[in-house]
């Protein structure tokens, strides 16, 4: 599939076209492989924008779980507490 650009910056060319010579490798072969890359990273980039974004949500959920922990050992310890002055009475 082509891809045409048009009124590019004589200079942008220019430099294109040098960095393309220093490879070796055409104009055309300089640009595709910079696409192809381009969107390689692109795709990894929004792959570790995923990752994050989950990464971020099982945090959330660890950190309600270990709140809700310590509530309900804080509610264990009353209740024996409770208990404990319960037996004492008797």
């Amino acid at each position: 599939m082509d891809i045409v650009i048009r009124n590019l910056n004589p200079a942008i060319v220019k430099e294109v076209d040098e960095k393309a010579k220093k490879e070796g490798i055409s104009r055309q072969e300089y640009l595709k492989n910079k696409i192809e890359k381009l969107s390689i990273l692109n795709g990894i980039t929004d792959r570790e924008q995923e990752y994050r974004f989950y990464l971020d949500k099982m945090q959330q959920m660890m950190d309600q779980a270990t709140n809700m922990m310590g509530q309900t050992t804080a509610q264990l310890n009353r209740n024996t507490i409770t208990l404990n002055s319960l037996m004492e009475d008797d």
